[in-house]
């Protein structure tokens, strides 16, 4: 077998080693029908990882570039394939939006959005699981158009015990948040229609928002929630129809509102007659809950959108809506033409999830090891000397900066491919994507060794 070069260019190792074989079956160095090195063998060749080496294997045999044969190693095809799809493209900074890539599981994912398959409660789903698949209503039919009504009430009595003067017609069941903050903006704007978002703000909202044609313009953070007088020049300015916020544990600086924030917001809100989309998918993450926008004004004047993805299961894609019943019957409709339904089955899961007493235990269980690793981020940033943009108050994420002679954290996200680590630029998450010195980090892919690349990377 000829020598195999890897290349960074091409991304992880999986992929550098996979783009190496393929090359040499494409260039026929490697014959068909020749045997390949067992995987121990090529790991120590090349000095990497034997799970690297099997998982390269298992990827270019289910492609057909290979053909494994049990006990006795895996072999060249004796065609080289046609492939079905195009390559994946490689990772790069602006990996986040780009909806194509799948990180490969030996990449750390300090930029990801969302927590670690194993900090989940997939014990508990399991169990429903099984619950489920003995309830002869196993879900598997077309639901109600606003979703499966037990799961809807659940959601309209926690609202009603946390103050919120909340219609029972005025719940709507969603696949996920994102289909939520879609079924608003088709819904309640039109194309070329001014709307304000947080600066910096959730990127899959302001991409939406753009691909939609809408004129996006960011109010500007502090740590206590949006810049005030901003707030105010923007909404006598420009007249906005609607102003999309994430009032607690925000995406992405993890600041959350102050109660003077919230209050001037909402008059301002009033004032200007501007709706309000309050996006609060990381509620159950708060520790000591105050009273939500919607709770504090009123449905007329905010919607509200929650989800599980953040401490159920983010897979079964169950989020909610809350709004006037006229608006959500609206909402509804929409809904039914994109979709006719959202998955039952799912929310029958979810609703079971929520009645196991292990529930409460396992929020409890998460919010103290995110406590934890944002102790352990805080101490480490002060030790390699950077800032973060506030102290986390128990969310996913830390607002990173760069020391002052690094302006663009592209680079840096660039560079972090290479030592193993898929970083979020802050450019992913305003409007235009300009350059800015700002990270996303997510407290729970932050080991220390990310701190000591980043150390290291700030002093070359």
């Amino acid at each position: 077998m000829p020598l195999l070069t890897l290349d960074p260019r091409h991304g992880t190792l999986v992929r550098q080693l996979m783009y190496a074989i393929e090359q040499g079956i494409r260039e026929h160095q490697l014959h068909p029908a020749s045997r390949l090195p067992s995987v121990r063998q090529l790991a120590g060749q090349l000095g990497i990882s034997t799970f690297t080496v099997a998982d390269a294997y298992s990827r270019l045999a289910h492609s057909g570039h290979l053909l494994a044969r049990p006990g006795d190693g895996y072999y060249v095809a004796r065609e080289e394939p046609s492939p079905p799809f195009p390559p994946r493209p490689v990772p790069g900074a602006g990996w986040l939006t780009d909806h194509r890539v799948t990180p490969a599981p030996e990449l750390i994912q300090p930029g990801a959005g969302w927590l670690p398959p194993d900090w989940y409660p997939n014990t508990l789903l399991q169990k429903v699981l099984r619950q489920q698949a003995r309830d002869p209503d196993c879900g598997g039919h077309y639901e109600e158009s606003a979703g499966w009504q037990p799961l809807r009430q659940r959601i309209w009595s926690q609202y009603e015990e946390q103050g919120l003067n909340l219609d029972p017609e005025g719940v709507l069941l969603t696949q996920g948040a994102s289909q939520a903050l879609s079924l608003v903006i088709q819904s309640e704007l039109r194309a070329g229609e001014t709307v304000l978002v947080d600066d910096p703000g959730y990127c899959n909202l302001i991409a939406l928002l753009e691909q939609n044609g809408m004129r996006v313009i960011g109010v500007p953070w502090t740590p206590q929630g949006p810049d005030c007088q901003r707030l105010a020049a923007l909404l006598k300015e420009h007249s906005p129809r609607l102003f999309f916020t994430n009032p607690r544990l925000h995406n992405p600086t993890g600041a959350s509102y102050s109660a003077a924030t919230a209050f001037r917001v909402l008059q301002l809100a009033e004032a200007h007659d501007c709706l309000i989309v309050e996006d609060d998918v990381s509620a159950p993450l708060v520790r000591d809950p105050g009273p939500t926008l919607a709770a504090l004004a009123s449905l007329e004047r905010v919607i509200y959108i929650g989800s599980f993805a953040k401490t159920l299961a983010p897979g079964l894609r169950v989020g909610y809506l809350l709004g006037t019943p006229e608006r959500v019957d609206r909402l509804m409709r929409l809904k039914a033409l994109h979709a006719i339904s959202s998955s039952g089955l799912a929310e029958r899961l979810v609703l079971r999830m929520l009645g196991e007493p292990e529930r409460e235990r396992e929020l409890i269980r998460l919010r103290g090891r995110l406590q934890a690793a944002s102790e352990r981020w805080e101490r480490g940033l002060e030790r390699i000397g950077w800032q973060s943009f506030a102290p986390s108050g128990g969310g996913l994420f830390s607002w990173v900066r760069l020391p002052e002679r690094h302006q663009d954290a592209a680079q840096c996200a660039e560079d972090a491919l290479a030592a193993g680590f898929l970083l979020a630029p802050g450019s992913q998450f305003r409007q235009g994507r300009p350059a800015t010195p700002w990270l996303r980090c997510n407290l729970a892919y932050s080991p220390p060794s990310l701190l000591d690349f980043l150390q290291r990377w700030a002093d070359q």
